[in-house]
């Protein structure tokens, strides 16, 4: 957002890879200061990212007297979904259960693994020891239902239209996102809206949202390849879902 003292906000990064500032109050009068880019094409330099955060600190009057540790991390986010039909079982951030449009993925993994190990027991006893891909191919079914992918389009599509927006835009984004209910934008991020929800989130930001915001929406559901991977899915004609095995990422 915009600050008297921060250069309009964007704290000299104007024109560049637009990032925020993530602040969480810790014990002890500390506090954890994080300077993340939400989604890009090509990741921002971390020197890039410690310049804009002091800058932005600085802007806020913030004084920093001691650093006590540094954190740096880059996390992939997108990339094709595993295909169903392989013999290999993966969990986790090989699974692709990181959140496309947020980078969670922790939360989601500890919900889904006693469910997924009580499901792989029981297909390991119905295939017994000769039929590990029959298997492994219940555990990719169950795991990435058509309902999880169509869940997983949707987040695609909000990491795509991120990607691609400037600082003015994350602003508005932020926003409106913001002003959802607090089911609706807590359930986005914790990957546990439906299918059925994903839709009457994306129509209540479309109506709360201001009109360039509005604009860019309908463009990019319309022109963008992951607007047509959204349609595939949410209509059942992707070909993942129909048992073709091209990957979710040739979208």
């Amino acid at each position: 957002g915009e600050h008297p003292n921060g250069g309009g906000g964007y704290w000299g990064a104007a024109g560049e890879t637009p990032s925020f500032l993530y602040a969480m109050p810790l014990s002890g009068g500390r506090m954890f200061f994080e300077e993340t880019c939400l989604a890009a094409k090509n990741p921002l330099p971390f020197k890039a990212l410690k310049r804009r955060l002091h800058r932005r600190l600085g802007a806020l009057g913030v004084r920093v007297k001691q650093t006590f540790d540094e954190e740096w991390s880059y996390i992939p986010i997108g990339g094709p979904l595993p295909l169903q039909d392989q013999g290999i079982v993966a969990f986790g951030a090989a699974a692709n259960l990181v959140h496309p449009a947020t980078g969670y993925s922790i939360a989601r993994s500890l919900g889904e693994a006693e469910r997924m190990a009580e499901e792989m027991a029981l297909a390991l006893g119905q295939a017994g020891d000769e039929d590990g891909l029959k298997a492994a191919r219940h555990f990719w079914a169950s795991l990435w239902s058509a309902e999880k992918r169509r869940q997983a389009a949707f987040h695609v599509f909000g990491m795509e239209l991120l990607a691609g927006m400037d600082g003015a835009s994350i602003n508005d984004f932020f926003i409106t996102f913001f002003r959802l209910p607090g089911r609706f934008w807590r359930g986005f991020l914790a990957s546990s809206l439906s299918s059925a929800d994903l839709v009457t989130f994306a129509l209540l930001m479309f109506l709360l949202a201001p009109v360039p915001m509005k604009l860019r929406l309908v463009a990019h559901l319309m022109q963008d390849p992951s607007g047509a991977y959204l349609i595939r899915h949410y209509t059942g004609s992707d070909s993942i879902t129909a048992g073709d095995s091209v990957s979710a990422g040739e979208i």
